[in-house]
């Protein structure tokens, strides 16, 4: 589940994930025209998840999934 709804926030067009199952974790490759290194983290931010520069959307966090909640990071 967590893995598709990040996908989901990142599925737009200029915009390519690639999931790794092993390490659980994503490479994003991005149009440097249509988005910046922000935005990208914004988008998975909205979603409910923190990532290295953004914290998540509390809303988006509480609406979760039980399985893909997590000790987030104190503010």
């Amino acid at each position: 589940m967590c893995k598709k709804t990040i996908e989901e926030s990142l599925n737009k067009e200029g915009i390519k994930s690639d999931w790794d199952k092993k390490s659980k974790m994503m490479q994003v490759t991005y149009d440097s025209i249509k988005f910046n290194n922000q935005q990208i983290h914004q988008l998975i931010a909205d979603a409910g998840y923190d990532t290295e520069l953004k914290t998540g959307n509390d809303s988006a966090y509480n609406n979760l999934h039980e399985c893909c909640k997590y000790d987030r990071k104190a503010k």
